[in-house]
């Protein structure tokens, strides 16, 4: 269990970064929106 929190807790950490920059150039281009891994109105992604 210990090991499974470790990893955890780094791909939270190397994930943060990345998804704030992420989420600052959705909002450069679109209004806030949830974020949303995959789109729902294209089946075929």
């Amino acid at each position: 269990l210990e090991r499974i929190e470790q990893k955890m807790v780094q791909n939270q950490h190397q994930e943060t970064p990345e998804f704030k920059a992420i989420q600052q150039k959705l909002e450069s281009l679109q209004p806030p929106t949830p974020p949303i891994p995959k789109t729902p109105k294209l089946p075929g992604l």
